[in-house]
């Protein structure tokens, strides 16, 4: 039976999934992180609808990859770190903020907005250029605060140092704020 199987595994040989796991991972943000480069970034061109949209998709993907890497709090978790995170004892603000518990409420909150505006960019590419700028303008919140993010991430145990990208990558954030501009210019000049 497979659950006997699984459970005689001990040691190096969990110790080797678990390796395989982790890297597998990363992989698959940094595959995502690639597809992700808009197609006409290096070329100075004004990005089109088409290219936006490979942008844009992209950007979502790997937003999603990243989401579905956060644990959850449970509602009576969540409830209590929101009314930590929002009383005016800043001792209790501090401590909340410093817990695992403070940091995965805060990135799962900056990654859920990330997912949340590119879906919102998607269906609006091409249609309604000023709604579209805005939906654009709106998603550069995602690469404002990469520091503080990167530190949500170690404190949530996400990654194993706050200033390498070994387990979500995030190389790419400053070239996608970049690209975002050059969405908006897109969008703006049709």
């Amino acid at each position: 039976m497979m659950t006997g199987a699984i459970t005689k595994l001990s040691g190096p040989a969990v110790v080797l999934i678990l390796a395989g796991f982790a890297i597998s991972a990363s992989a698959a943000t940094e595959e995502l992180q690639r597809k992700a480069m808009p197609s006409e970034f290096w070329s100075g061109k004004t990005m089109t609808v088409e290219a936006r949209r490979e942008f844009a998709v992209g950007v979502l993907d790997y937003w999603k990859a990243v989401s579905e890497r956060i644990p959850r709090l449970s509602p009576k978790e969540r409830d209590w770190i929101k009314t930590e995170l929002s009383t005016s004892d800043t001792a209790r603000f501090v401590a909340a903020m410093n817990r695992k518990e403070g940091a995965l409420y805060l990135a799962a909150d900056a990654v859920d907005f990330c997912v949340k505006s590119y879906r919102e960019i998607i269906p609006l590419l091409g249609k309604d250029s000023r709604s579209e700028a805005l939906a654009w303008v709106n998603s550069m919140r995602c690469y404002a605060s990469t520091d503080e993010l990167r530190i949500h991430f170690y404190k949530a145990g996400l990654i194993s140092e706050p200033r390498v990208d070994k387990e979500i990558k995030m190389q790419m954030f400053s070239i996608w704020w970049q690209s975002s501009l050059r969405a908006i210019e897109g969008c703006l000049s049709e």
